[in-house]
């Protein structure tokens, strides 16, 4: 008897698979991140075009995901005639000193990662946003600029 005042409560349960498999949210005809902003990045660079990609960093360090597409471009970048690579920090024009010397630490954090995948760089003058937008609240205060051509042939 006591399971009978629950069997209005159980059933709805049967029904919520269906009801996400049918929601307008959960439509997978949207391009992900990779394919809008990365992506073409990358294949610029394996056809020995010069390429942009935004970096984001979390508490201090590149984010995986960051870190997974710069290696990607810098392997890409090295089967061509590197011009050069420049970190550009990005600010804004409400930043703080604070938020000022966080993105001077982040280019060092980055230019220790370039480092390491022996790619030389240099950092250029900071780009200056007008506004904050989601791209800065995720984490993006920095992009990598690699100015290549197609390698000579010898």
């Amino acid at each position: 008897m006591k399971l009978a005042f629950l069997f209005p409560l159980i059933v709805p349960l049967g029904f919520l698979p269906q009801l996400a498999a049918t929601s307008q949210f959960t439509t997978t005809d949207r391009p992900s991140f990779d394919d809008v902003y990365v992506n073409p990045q990358i294949e610029r660079l394996k056809n020995c075009q010069s390429a942009n990609l935004d970096v984001y960093f979390q508490q201090g360090a590149v984010t995986q995901h960051s870190a997974e597409y710069i290696t990607d471009a810098a392997q890409a970048a090295g089967k061509c005639d590197v011009i050069n690579v420049k970190i550009l920090p990005i600010e804004g024009k409400g930043f703080s000193q604070e938020d000022r010397e966080e993105s001077k630490l982040n280019t060092q954090e980055l230019g220790a990662w370039l480092n390491d995948l022996g790619v030389k760089y240099e950092v250029g003058t900071p780009q200056i946003q007008s506004t904050r937008n989601n791209l800065t609240y995720n984490g993006r205060t920095a992009q990598i600029v690699f100015n290549v051509k197609p390698a000579s042939q010898s």
